[in-house]
């Protein structure tokens, strides 16, 4: 696969399947001081998965969350494709658990 299948160049819109739209989360949520806005964003925040191999999804100011890719990867695949996912519970205090 070519990188630019993987990362596509310009500004269209990301195509997401509904089948995998805001299933919910998976694992230790990281709670980021920034908004999701629907794309790749920096920094890499789920890098940490591949230290410790415990999944993670990402939790946004603005009560979005994206899922960390599924183990043993670490890429913030939800984040850089545009899928969200349902924080079980509803969204949590951002003091709480990792704090970017």
């Amino acid at each position: 696969m070519a990188v630019e299948q993987l990362f596509p160049k310009g500004d269209a819109p990301l195509v997401v399947d509904p089948a995998v739209q805001d299933q919910e989360c998976q694992g230790i949520p990281i709670y980021v001081s920034y908004p999701f806005q629907g794309g790749m964003l920096d920094p890499w925040e789920c890098k940490i998965q591949c230290d410790d191999k415990k999944q993670r999804h990402i939790v946004y100011t603005n009560g979005k969350a994206t899922p960390c890719e599924t183990l043993p990867g670490c890429l913030d695949y939800g984040e850089d494709h545009g899928i969200t996912c349902t924080i079980p519970g509803g969204m949590k205090s951002t003091t709480s658990v990792t704090k970017k």
